[in-house]
């Protein structure tokens, strides 16, 4: 596991933020369950900027500065995660992103008090912070308490 504070530029960072905090036309939609079909472990809202190994997104130039810096042989899935708020902080079920050896970068857009497990380790949510780890590791997400929403941005790739 690799954590990168810092991960973009300060000026790309609000870029990005504002492309997708204030966008009011940036689609994000809804799926019913976070980590499996069979769990009731909350909702969450996502926009897949690429899928199916092609772009899925009019706003994929907006993820080209992380291609540059990761420079994947290929990938597989990037897509965005928007946890709303709640009165209590729910730790979302264990899951893999695949169930084969990967590469994963997950990106926190936002500061809060919502957190990635991955056992016993808890991975904060602190904006520009990046962490790079195999996908195919166990692991949780939550939804947070302090602000409106938690955004990840989470790119699988070889």
């Amino acid at each position: 596991m690799n954590l990168i504070e810092n991960f973009l530029n300060e000026d790309y960072l609000k870029y990005l933020q504002n492309n997708i905090f204030n966008n009011f036309n940036f689609p994000w939609y809804l799926v019913n369950r976070v980590a499996h079909p069979t769990n009731n472990d909350g909702f969450y809202f996502v926009h897949e900027f690429y899928k199916n190994n092609s772009i899925n997104s009019n706003s994929f130039e907006l993820i080209a500065p992380f291609i540059e810096k990761i420079k994947p042989k290929s990938l597989i899935r990037v897509k965005a995660n928007l946890y709303p708020s709640s009165e209590k902080l729910i730790e979302h079920g264990t899951h893999v992103d695949f169930d084969y050896r990967h590469n994963t970068l997950l990106f926190y857009l936002n500061t809060n008090n919502g957190f990635t497990r991955f056992d016993d380790k808890k991975i904060s949510s602190v904006e520009n912070k990046a962490v790079i780890f195999d996908g195919s590791t166990p692991h949780n997400s939550t939804n947070c308490t302090d602000q409106n929403y938690r955004i990840t941005i989470n790119f699988n790739y070889f």
